[in-house]
């Protein structure tokens, strides 16, 4: 059986799919089949009793009384599971926790351990929790900022733990030697000599360090919490960076809700740029910072409107002092650019040249019966009608595509499109979200989710959708382009310039009649647009 030749017949998929995702949370949609693919196929060639036939695989798995079952699952799992993490990963969460929040919470428990009644012991105590830390550099990373922060670390009591679904992952955080890939981050490096040893070509981390960090094996969706048992509770800051955006979003929302009931009162929650939008968050406290946001749980006392801050209709906002746009002809520019972009977004430019080229095969398309057509040509048909401007009609044939095939993802995001286009924003948000339950990776229910929070004026969800698009697809211009005009709108200009020069970069390598299927415009308009945008920030 070789690699590139190994596929999973399609019950077997659904089979594999479903199973996996109620032990672990992790989903494989269609768009991630091979990772699943390629991760059974390497269980395969070290499965227990010399089990080789993949019907035979999963009724071990999940049929069997063998006690070796859930330990062939773990390894499975630990397979499947990716740890892409590295010191000091993301330098704006750490800039944000080094600067402010490790040193807020420090002053409040160095204050509640003078307090009679709140520490019968009189030593400040800090518990953190790194979820799904794999190979142990976040929580190592946490440890080593607390070291610089207290000067008297030793009369503390303090817990840092580390906890992951992948038992060697963790295995290798205990051993904590690292290689120079762990330090690609410039906060990384000017520590790597101060707790470090080298040894060729290998990171030792010193023991004083590695001894304030906790590792233990959890899994999120089926193991318990908080959990006093477990240590799993109240916590002063979580962090769960890159983890969810591999659920779905029912399980999303369940972990969400665990983890607020985790946090002390007043307790951090820090997640990745791509986990899901700020609504998910609802219940905790925004607080932005530069180039970073974070979650605190609300106290029983009034909240504290600070300038790191806002809490309002939705928008997230830097701090004033930030806020520097004042040149009038790039805000007017920028109204034109955007308003062109957005009216063919959403269907109000009308016919382009490539609609006149397409008008006639889809009228001829539309008097035809649907009926015996693939679903293949019903979708080529919807997307044709919306090119023209026609989406009450693309919701129609769409409507009939799903009625045999009610899980066929990209007919479920092309209705979110055209309910937008005829304004029908409430249907619209329905049906991203229903993609998106579908395919948690579904770039296109983000990036509709995006525009239609930005026609809303939650330009703060607009940003995080945008994000989670550029995650999922890098090498797509618009949510690039899109973050360039948004964080202008805010005065962020460096981030806005970040953002413009990464669209530019990608446009340049299409071809310029290229059309952008979620905008209908051509790549040759969107890089002059991107462009003369650029020129004026120079000038």
């Amino acid at each position: 059986m070789k690699e590139n030749h190994f596929r999973l017949g399609d019950g077997e998929y659904q089979r594999f799919q479903q199973f996996i995702s109620i032990h672990s949370g992790l989903q494989f949609p269609e768009n991630r089949r091979g990772e699943l693919e390629k991760g059974i196929l390497e269980a395969l060639a070290n499965a227990p009793y010399g089990i080789k036939s993949v019907d035979r695989y999963f009724a071990f798995l999940s049929q069997s009384s063998d006690l070796r079952a859930p330990y062939e699952l773990e390894r499975l799992i630990n397979i499947l599971t990716i740890g892409e993490t590295h010191f000091f990963r993301n330098t704006a969460h750490f800039e944000a926790l080094a600067n402010y929040i490790l040193p807020t919470l420090i002053a409040k428990k160095r204050e509640e351990a003078n307090q009679p009644g709140q520490n019968t012991l009189g030593v400040p105590q800090l518990r953190i929790w790194s979820a799904g830390c794999s190979t142990g550099e976040e929580p190592y990373s946490i440890a080593m900022l607390l070291r610089e922060l207290i000067p008297d670390i030793g009369n503390w009591r303090i817990l840092i733990l580390g906890t992951d679904i992948n038992a060697d992952a963790l295995a290798r955080a205990r051993k904590a030697v690292y290689r120079d890939w762990s330090f690609r981050e410039p906060g990384a490096r000017i520590r790597r000599s101060r707790y470090f040893d080298h040894q060729d070509g290998h990171y030792s981390l010193h023991e004083d360090v590695r001894r304030q960090v906790t590792f233990a094996q959890h899994n999120l969706v089926e193991d318990d919490f908080p959990s006093p048992h477990s240590g799993i509770a109240a916590m002063d800051l979580i962090i769960c960076r890159n983890v969810t955006i591999y659920f779905s979003q029912e399980i999303t929302q369940r972990l969400i809700k665990k983890f607020y009931a985790t946090l002390v009162d007043d307790g951090w929650f820090l997640v990745g740029h791509s986990e899901p939008s700020i609504v998910s968050y609802q219940e905790f406290k925004t607080h932005t910072f530069p180039k970073a946001i974070l979650y605190q749980k609300q106290s029983s006392s009034a909240p504290d409107e600070s300038v790191t801050s806002r809490k309002t209709d939705g928008r997230l906002r830097i701090p004033p002092q930030t806020c520097n746009l004042t040149d009038p002809h790039i805000t007017e520019r920028l109204k034109q650019a955007t308003a062109k972009l957005h009216m063919a977004q959403t269907g109000m430019l009308g016919q382009s040249t490539t609609t006149a080229k397409l008008s006639s095969v889809a009228r001829s398309r539309e008097s035809s019966s649907a009926a015996g057509k693939s679903v293949a040509a019903l979708y080529e048909e919807a997307q044709m009608l919306l090119v023209q401007g026609r989406a009450e009609k693309a919701i129609q044939v769409l409507e009939n595509l799903l009625t045999s095939n009610e899980n066929y993802g990209p007919a479920i995001s092309l209705l979110a499109r055209a309910c937008a286009d005829l304004g029908k924003h409430a249907e619209a948000r329905a049906w991203c979200q229903r993609a998106i339950r579908n395919d948690s990776l579904n770039p296109r229910a983000y990036y509709i989710l995006a525009l239609l929070d930005e026609n809303a004026g939650l330009i703060g969800q607009a940003i995080e959708n945008f994000k989670k698009m550029i995650y999922i697809d890098a090498n797509n211009p618009l949510p690039h382009f899109h973050l360039a005009v948004l964080y202008r709108k805010d005065g962020l200009l460096e981030l806005s310039h970040h953002a413009l020069t990464n669209s530019i970069k990608i446009l340049q390598k299409l071809p310029k009649d290229q059309i952008l299927p979620e905008s209908g415009e051509s790549v040759g308009w969107l890089l002059q647009t991107a462009q003369e945008m650029a020129k004026e920030k120079q000038q």
